[in-house]
């Protein structure tokens, strides 16, 4: 008989709001982040019916495990440095989003997640249109992507998603 023993950690992200008054519709909007070992991991794949590495790059889900896979790394890197992992996420109501954004004292990071390997100036796009309606002044910017290369580009910091 073979018992698997899966250890799992779920998050909530709430929705980061710029003004207190619509913060009563915001909070019932959530996003889950799940915290896995690598087990795990592979069960949603088998479930979601990818077998083998290559089926992940044309998979419809391949950017949903992409930016959970991400987020997950990073609340991961947050618990090791013994920071609670408090998140946020920004969506315009039928408009861009930001994947994750926290609070760091008086500024802000908001992070966005695309899981091309190639980075495109239209990635930015998103973190663009939130850092012009936060007007916060403390706001940087950084995008994590599936590819190799770390640069700056119009003020946003493109990384590989590993660091």
């Amino acid at each position: 008989m073979c018992i698997l023993k899966l250890k799992l950690s779920i998050y909530t992200i709430s929705t980061y709001t710029f003004l207190m008054i619509s913060r009563k519709s915001a909070d019932k909007v959530k996003k889950l982040a799940f915290h896995a070992g690598s087990r795990l991991h592979h069960l949603f794949f088998y479930l979601a019916g990818i077998y083998e590495e290559s089926q992940m790059n044309t998979h419809p889900l391949r950017r949903a495990f992409f930016e959970t896979l991400v987020v997950s790394d990073q609340i991961k890197r947050h618990l090791y440095d013994k920071i609670p992992p408090e998140w946020y996420f920004w969506s315009a109501p039928r408009g861009p989003e930001v994947d994750l954004l926290r609070e760091q004292g008086t500024s802000l990071k908001a992070i966005d997640i695309k899981s091309s390997k190639t980075f495109k100036t239209q990635h930015l796009k998103h973190l663009h249109s939130f850092s012009t309606l936060s007007g916060n002044s403390g706001l940087s910017l950084e995008l994590k992507y599936d590819g190799d290369d770390e640069f700056i580009q119009e003020g946003v910091e493109v990384r590989p998603w590993q660091r």
